[in-house]
């Protein structure tokens, strides 16, 4: 599951944003995923990966969404931050 976290947040974004330049849906997806790759940093390093290399890459990504127009950024993030709880669900549960 920790890989699949991993996956979404690194495969879906990277970059520094200003907030500004973000619709709200983005924003809390930004939030979310921030924690999570934050949280995710032990099995980053455990994968063998560079932690500096997935934040670059994770902040780069970020970028991109300020290409999208408002209605594009509202649906892309939505679709992110509800497959980001999902992972989380996910997690949780294989957890217990």
């Amino acid at each position: 599951m920790k890989k699949i976290l991993l996956g979404l947040v690194v495969a879906s974004f990277s970059a520094s944003v200003m907030a500004a330049e973000l619709v709200t849906e983005c924003q809390d997806y930004f939030k979310e995923a921030d924690a999570a790759l934050e949280a995710s940093l032990d099995t980053i390093k455990a994968q063998g990966l560079d932690p500096e290399t997935v934040k670059a890459q994770y902040e780069a990504s970020k970028t991109q969404f300020t290409a999208l127009s408002a209605d594009q950024q509202k649906s892309v993030c939505k679709q992110a931050l509800d497959a980001l709880e999902q992972s989380k669900k996910a997690q949780a549960a294989a957890a217990q």
